[in-house]
């Protein structure tokens, strides 16, 4: 299996099964953050490619509620109708303080991420935006059985 086979998930079914997963795990949700099209989970998570996205975008997919984007101001209008709600944001501070209104009271997130490279499959998040996450206090942990689940 290539890092293309990550297809896009038609709406429903792949996601509630994902926040059973985070549900029965007591992960509180799932992190995906995509930027230059470089996380095809992303656009798994998604269920859709959107053109033109030029800057860091997050879907956030909670056990419990509605996903949710945080997206540049120049890309929020480039996501079609029936998109998660969108939080649009217009420079790094203003991404970092909608990161943080996202995972407001969040204790543990699954994000793509590879240990100790374990598996490089699942690997697409580096190291900096793992670390700005913990820096809101949120644990982190691979999201590699939310995907395969």
């Amino acid at each position: 299996m290539t890092v293309n086979d990550f297809a896009p998930a038609p709406p429903g079914k792949p996601l509630d099964d994902a926040r059973h997963f985070l549900k029965s795990t007591g992960i509180d949700g799932w992190l995906t953050r995509d930027y230059r099209y470089t996380n095809p989970v992303f656009e798994a998570a998604l269920g859709r490619r959107v053109e033109h996205l030029t800057r860091p975008i997050w879907l956030w997919i909670p056990a419990n509620g509605e996903p949710r984007l945080l997206a540049h101001e120049v890309d929020a209008e480039r996501f079609p109708e029936g998109s998660p709600e969108i939080s649009a944001y217009g420079s790094r501070e203003q991404m970092v303080a909608g990161l943080r209104s996202l995972l407001d009271g969040i204790r543990k997130i699954a994000m793509e991420y590879s240990p100790m490279y374990e598996l490089p499959r699942v690997g697409r998040v580096d190291a900096g935006t793992i670390e700005l996450v913990r820096s809101l206090g949120v644990d982190v942990v691979p999201s590699g059985d939310v995907i395969q689940y």
